[in-house]
């Protein structure tokens, strides 16, 4: 029998799934990726912006622990917020 795939996937559209009320992050209309281990619960987060409390409630929300996160580029539309203590502008 196959074992489970441990790749934890989750795809978020910003003005959609998070920053719901901010008009740039619907306008823009981003993806958000959270990628982890369904194994360890640990997880990263690719091009976080627009709402940094929004993605982190669905992490916590899936029971995942945030470890990392990774930005293809530096626009602010891929990068922003503040996370891990640090405020970060796109």
């Amino acid at each position: 029998m196959a074992e489970e795939n441990p790749l934890f996937f989750k795809q978020l559209l910003s003005g959609v799934d998070i920053g719901k009320s901010d008009s740039s992050a619907r306008q823009m209309a981003n993806f958000i990726y959270i990628i982890g281990d369904k194994n360890t619960r640990e997880c990263v987060i690719v091009d976080p912006a627009w709402d940094i409390d929004g993605i982190l409630n669905v992490i916590e929300t899936e029971e995942m622990k945030l470890k990392g996160s990774l930005v293809t580029h530096y626009h602010p539309d891929h990068v922003g917020g503040s996370i891990f203590g640090m405020n970060i502008t796109g």
